[in-house]
């Protein structure tokens, strides 16, 4: 049998010509996700996603009649290929992916139209989402562990990014090999928090290089993730210490990639126009148990270190 993804979005890793041996790594109503090893002889996780779904990096996406046929296979059920074809032997199923529509999960702001340095959103987000998690009523996944450590993971989140404005890569990884990993679900909520972190820094990176190129006042001076990677063991921490689901979309993040509803908000908190950031809020609070709030509460977090990093330039040039 021969089925036709409605989309691909793949990452360099799974649109070379090796061909990759994988399982099924895990199955749920709505997703399948296969484990291949890659010829470094680390894993990497590629997801099959049912058409509706958010868009996912490392992503096939196909209708639900052929979902429910994959669905069939068992748990470590054996497949091959690369991510624009896999064959699953038994029984022969093969999948086929058309072009590749990577760059909807390439994080890139859009270019500042107005001279004025004027990023509303990113200087209302915290108390934003604050308020509309008290209104709201809504746990995080933090709320499952007692108050001190609570309070240590939501520590270590503020020291992450107070380090990341400075580029203390040492101080960084030795918070990533303590924390990554901790938390409930498949994504566990330090990680979820992570990413929502690693977002907000590299859009901020972005929009400070687009200014500086116009020759604009830019007010925040930071890195980007890729510099940032350079000389810090992410990966290996990453596969040490956390689950194979929250690695693959740890590893996308690193690489720039990240789903259709952060890079939606990351472009709006760097918007220099006024946008109503609710809505996504709300798409947010229905992304898993409690993966979306987790990410919205880490965005926050860096949101509020770079505001604090605009003012203090803003004092200090005054």
């Amino acid at each position: 049998m021969i089925i036709k993804a409605h989309e691909a979005r793949l990452t360099n890793e799974f649109t070379q010509d090796d061909v990759l041996s994988g399982v099924v790594h895990s199955k749920f109503k709505q997703t399948v996700n296969l484990k291949f090893k890659m010829p470094d002889g680390s894993g990497r996780m590629l997801t099959i996603a049912q058409t509706g779904l958010v868009g996912l990096p490392d992503s096939l996406v196909v209708g639900q009649t052929e979902l429910k046929r994959i669905l069939q296979l068992p748990v470590h059920s054996t497949v091959k290929g690369n991510g624009f074809r896999l064959i699953f032997p038994h029984p022969k199923i093969e999948l086929r992916a058309g072009s590749n529509c990577i760059d909807k999960c390439r994080l890139v702001i859009p270019e500042p139209k107005i001279e004025k340095f004027n990023l509303p959103n990113l200087a209302s987000f915290p108390q934003t989402f604050n308020q509309y998690k008290l209104g709201k009523q809504y746990t995080d996944g933090f709320s499952y562990f007692p108050a001190a450590q609570q309070e240590q993971m939501n520590s270590s989140l503020r020291l992450i990014s107070q380090a990341w404005g400075t580029a203390n890569l040492e101080f960084i990884e030795s918070i990533l090999s303590t924390f990554v990993g901790m938390g409930i679900g498949l994504t566990p909520s330090f990680d979820d928090a992570l990413i929502g972190i690693m977002a907000v820094f590299e859009g901020a990176w972005q929009f400070s290089k687009m200014t500086e190129s116009k020759n604009r006042a830019s007010r925040y001076e930071g890195v980007s993730l890729q510099d940032l990677c350079q000389g810090v063991r992410w990966k290996r921490i990453i596969a040490r210490n956390t689950t194979d689901v929250s690695a693959k979309y740890l590893h996308c993040a690193l690489e720039g990639y990240f789903s259709d509803n952060i890079v939606k908000l990351i472009r709006m908190v760097f918007s220099e126009q006024y946008q109503d950031l609710l809505p996504v809020f709300d798409d947010f609070s229905e992304y898993g148990a409690s993966s979306g709030m987790d990410m919205l509460y880490g965005a926050s977090i860096a949101c509020d270190q770079i505001n604090h990093l605009i003012e203090k330039s803003s004092t200090s040039t005054a």
